[in-house]
This record gives structure tokens, sequence and C-alpha cells, in this order.
């Protein structure tokens, strides 16, 4: 039986992870089931009134550069997520603060751990984003302002191919980074009856948490919560011959 994996980020992304996956002799198919687009924002925003940058996501690092060029060196930023990371270092800038684990939980704990009084933070992100985050620091007494960059969207052509998916592969494996490719993935299958079988690979618990939330079993979610390593353990679930 023909087993694939449907990788599921946005197109430029998943051409990285398809290249890798098909040099272990793995077949892939790219449906990317999110896209993102830039909103307006305020373009007088004072940075000198928040003491920290929160970023939490690639696509924010992206967009708030992309938006505003630059920060001041006043504001410290706290960062989860190496690719997020990694995002920030190529704009120039680096971390004042990188979690142990790339959990919330951990990160807000951590953080806490940290810093002294009560300094303002500037939190940017999709305008679909948790404010997991957010309503914790603010119920502890905290000024932290969510900044809406970007939105998120299913592609217009995501529901044809994962029609074309259902009627061409009889098993395959899919991940998911993120809830909101999540939650397109699952509407699509709802408006089609899908009932193939298929397997869930996720990221992290930020994504695991919502697919189990909505009734869903997560068969693989790596260790460390980063694409490299959820493609490294489907390569060695291959390589087991377990798929």
């Amino acid at each position: 039986m023909r087993r694939v994996v449907v990788l599921t980020r946005e197109a430029e992304k998943n051409e990285i992870a398809q290249k890798k996956l098909e040099n272990a002799s793995i077949p892939t198919i790219s449906i990317p089931l999110i896209e993102t687009t830039p909103l307006k924002v305020d373009e007088k925003m004072k940075f000198s009134d928040y003491d920290w940058l929160f970023f939490t996501s690639q696509n924010a690092v992206h967009y708030f550069f992309w938006q505003y060029k630059t920060c001041p060196a006043t504001v410290k930023i706290a960062v989860i997520g190496t690719k997020t990371e990694e995002a920030l270092i190529e704009k120039g800038f680096h971390a004042d603060f990188l979690p142990s684990k790339f959990e919330t939980d951990i990160f807000i704990h951590e953080w806490l751990e940290q810093v002294e009084g009560k300094p303002s933070i500037l939190f940017p992100q999709s305008l679909k984003g948790r404010s997991v985050i957010s309503d914790l620091l603010s119920q502890k007494g905290f000024i932290i302002k969510r900044l809406f960059l970007y939105d998120t969207a299913m592609p217009q052509n995501a529901p044809l191919a994962l029609k074309k998916l259902f009627a061409e592969e009889s098993y395959f494996y899919i991940t998911f980074a993120s809830p909101s490719a999540w939650k397109n993935f699952k509407k699509i299958c709802e408006e089609t009856a899908f009932n193939g079988h298929y397997q869930i690979v996720s990221i992290g618990p930020v994504t695991s948490d919502i697919i189990r939330r909505d009734g869903y079993h997560v068969a693989f979610q790596p260790e460390i919560y980063t694409m490299d390593a959820l493609l490294d353990l489907l390569i060695k679930e291959f390589l087991k011959n377990e798929f």
C-alpha cells in the first residue's frame, strides 16, 4: 500500500520540508492549508511605551519588521521557537529571553522569574492568534497590547486539492504546524464527509491540544517542537517500517 506524507504549511515552507522528505525517499504531497496576508497597522506606534516585545512565530517577526523596519534598542525581546529566533537574527536582532522549552506555561513561568516589577509588553501576532499569554499576564497586572499584524486564511485551491487527495490516496500522514491549518483541514473533512484512513502528525502541544479537543487522535508529535524535529521523526518512522 502506498503511504504518503501531506505537508500543510504555506507553499514556500512546504518546499523546504518536501525536499528533505523526498531526499529520504518518502513520497510527499504539498497542500498548503494556510496563507497569510498583512493587516493595516498603526504606523505611528510608540515603541517607547513598551519594555518588551514578544514574538511567538516566524510570521510575527516577518510582518513586524516588514511594517516597522526596526525597533528601539531599549526594548527587550522574548522569543518562543528556534525558527522564530532565527527569523529575528536575520533581521539583525537577538532575543533577550528564550524559555528552556517552547511551551506557553514554561515561557510565562521562566520569564516572570527574570523580570522585575511590571514591564509593559507589545505582542505582535496573527488576528486569529491565541490570547493565552496576554490573558495570563493581564490577570497578573501586566499591561500587554496584542498587535495584530496579519491574518490567516485557507488558500482558495485547498478544498479541491484535498478532495483530490481523498480520492487518490487510500492512506496518508498529514502534518500540522498550527491550529489554523488543522481547523481548515477539519472543515473540509466535515464538508465532504471524508472518513478515510490517515494519521495526524502535529508539531507540538499547542496544535495537538486543539486537535484532541476536537476529538481527534494525534499519532505523532516530536519531543522538540520544531518542523525539523517533526520531519526527522517521520524519516525515522519510515526507516523503521512502522508506517
